[in-house]
């Protein structure tokens, strides 16, 4: 009697000991099967499945279904490597109506990515996707975290996607239909693959090797179709395998911004699979129409190399881009592309991923507690891994083109205390702006007793305040050199340090106001002693009301209260008086 009863209690035990949970901090998907039937092909869907999103209480989230009213779905596995190699598996959805998921935009197709080949924090590609945005390539994919309970069992956190097709809000050329001889010039949507499909165009590359080229859209070729995609394919080979690269012949058939924009987001990534598979492209309907490169898709193989080598460097085979970066327009097209990404948008990036790390680090903690191989329980510790990676990659481009860089180099001044064990971590260094001897961090944690220095304690070691106080949040302070700890607790949305090289003085501010994506500066005011925010005005009017504001630019005041004033390119700020600025950036 007492062992039936002990087989089930110990059974009971053994079933609780692996109850996987939501972490709760992210919205959550419920999806069932019929009688819970296991999905095993990445080809044919399971019919008749069911979903329903929990928000939990996340801001602009709304629920989608509910438990006890679910939406019809159909699900299959996806992937290559990634659904063979890995017991986490990815997955498509194909909604019964489309649906507006987590705040992105309505679609009845979707992909739920597990990214178990991510070691960095499922970091990979966030960050590329954000670069992606940046260079402003026409349409990046976007996702939304997400944890996933399928068949009643936890499977950890994923990442809803919208997945590549030609769409309005997707890639947007007109959709050519099936089969269609009427205008076979577009649209199209082609990948370099490298897995063989029977939609597919097989042929040989100007070096001899196979080339495999996917098409999306359309999906069934008539014999025009056929014909002129392959046209297309054979010209482009000739253009890029042109043996002078001063010409610019092979730009009548592409568009050269995309490419040079494209290009760049995979070498800052190291993606030496870039142009080996999941490379899309697209053209719009049209005789004159140029292919466009993109959107990026695979950040799977990025980080993984010590810096030394450009992605195409790469044991993969990579198409066309040995050929196309030696052409000299197109060198000039992304060095171009890169300088402006370092000037607008490369201080946008590291904020990003710490908060993203920030977003995702309760699931991540309980996703590694179901899949435990994959080591990725401390994702905030690997956002510090992947942005130091990120920005040696870049100084290190920045470097080989000969790009005059600042920005991106590093500072070797660190904010050093008890959260980071005294040591010079990367996610604590200081990034130079816009302005000489001004240093800053982002969105950034400090508890406890902390310093400003560098690694050897030498050319910088700023300690307390000059007047023995504690550092105040929001407002400037002196620096004491070589001085005591100073001590904080809280998370300031911006550190700013100032450096007067000539005295070896320093000020800081510990900032808690909320910081555009746009960069802001600092820097003094001729007529005050304090510091002001700025911002870029490219064109328009600044205005002023009635109370009592003044416009400054750098050198001084240019209007009064009540009245406006044109802005040609330059620094502005709207001051009122005995209030803060008013940050207005005029576009």
């Amino acid at each position: 009697m007492f062992r039936k009863i002990l087989v089930p209690v110990m059974l009971a035990v053994v079933a609780v000991a692996h109850a996987y949970e939501p972490s709760g901090s992210l919205p959550v998907i419920y999806i069932d099967t019929p009688g819970r039937q296991p999905i095993t092909s990445k080809t044919d869907y399971v019919q008749n499945a069911t979903y329903w999103i929990d928000p939990m209480g996340q801001e602009g989230i709304d629920a989608v279904g509910a438990k006890d009213a679910p939406l019809l779905t159909q699900i299959r596995g996806r992937g290559n490597y990634t659904w063979t190699g890995f017991e986490k598996k990815p997955y498509r959805l194909k909604l019964d109506t489309k649906q507006a998921m987590l705040g992105m935009n309505k679609s009845r197709h979707w992909a739920l990515m597990a990214h178990a080949d991510d070691n960095l924090g499922f970091l990979r590609a966030p960050l590329a996707f954000k670069l992606s945005e940046i260079v402003g390539l026409d349409w990046t994919p976007s996702q939304q975290p997400v944890e996933v309970v399928l068949n009643g069992e936890y499977i950890g956190l994923y990442f809803l996607t919208e997945t590549v097709r030609v769409a309005n809000d997707r890639v947007s050329v007109t959709e050519q239909a099936d089969n269609d001889p009427s205008d076979p010039t577009g649209g199209w949507l082609p990948e370099i693959d490298n897995y063989e499909d029977e939609s597919q165009l097989r042929t040989k590359e100007g070096d001899g090797s196979d080339l495999y080229v996917t098409y999306h859209s359309p999906e069934l070729l008539c014999q025009a179709q056929d014909e002129f995609l392959r046209g297309q394919i054979s010209a482009l080979d000739r253009a890029f395998y042109d043996g002078d690269k001063k010409s610019t012949k092979w730009e009548s058939l592409v568009d050269k911004e995309s490419l040079a924009a494209y290009y760049i987001v995979q070498e800052m990534t190291d993606n030496y699979e870039s142009f080996h598979g999941s490379c899309y492209f697209h053209r719009n309907r049209g005789n004159d129409s140029k292919w466009v490169w993109g959107p990026v898709w695979d950040f799977g193989s990025t980080f993984l190399r010590d810096n030394g080598k450009f992605m195409y460097d790469s044991p993969w085979h990579q198409t066309w881009i040995p050929e196309i970066v030696r052409f000299e327009s197109f060198r000039d097209a992304y060095k171009d592309a890169m300088r402006r990404f370092i000037d607008d948008g490369y201080a946008q990036v590291t904020p990003y991923i710490k908060n993203y790390a920030k977003k995702i680090a309760s699931a991540a903690k309980a996703d590694a507690e179901r899949w435990p191989q994959y080591a990725n329980a401390d994702v905030e510790a690997k956002a510090a891994d992947i942005l130091a990676r990120w920005k040696e990659r870049v100084g290190w481009l920045a470097q080989q083109w000969d790009i005059d860089a600042g920005m991106v180099a590093p500072t070797g001044i660190y904010l050093r205390g008890e959260m980071t064990s005294w040591n010079c971590l990367p996610v604590y260094e200081f990034a130079r702006t816009e302005s000489d001897g001004v240093y800053e961090l982002r969105d950034v944690t400090i508890s406890g007793d902390f310093k400003i220095a560098t690694s050897d304690w030498g050319e910088i070691d700023f300690g307390r305040p000059k007047d023995g106080g504690s550092p105040v949040a929001d407002e400037w302070f002196d620096l004491s050199v070589k001085g005591e700890n100073m001590s904080a607790d809280g998370e300031y949305t911006k550190v700013v340090l100032s450096v007067d090289r000539n005295n070896g003085s320093g000020r800081l501010l510990l900032s808690t106001e909320p910081v555009e994506d746009d960069p802001l500066l600092l820097e003094e005011i001729s007529s005050s002693d304090r510091v002001r925010p700025m911002v870029w005005a490219s064109s328009g009017r600044i205005y002023t009301d009635a109370r009592r504001m003044t416009v400054y630019t750098v050198q001084g005041a240019v209007a009064g209260s009540g009245t406006s004033v044109d802005v040609c390119p330059g620094l502005y700020i709207v001051m009122p008086e005995g209030g803060k600025p008013q940050k207005i950036l005029v576009r």
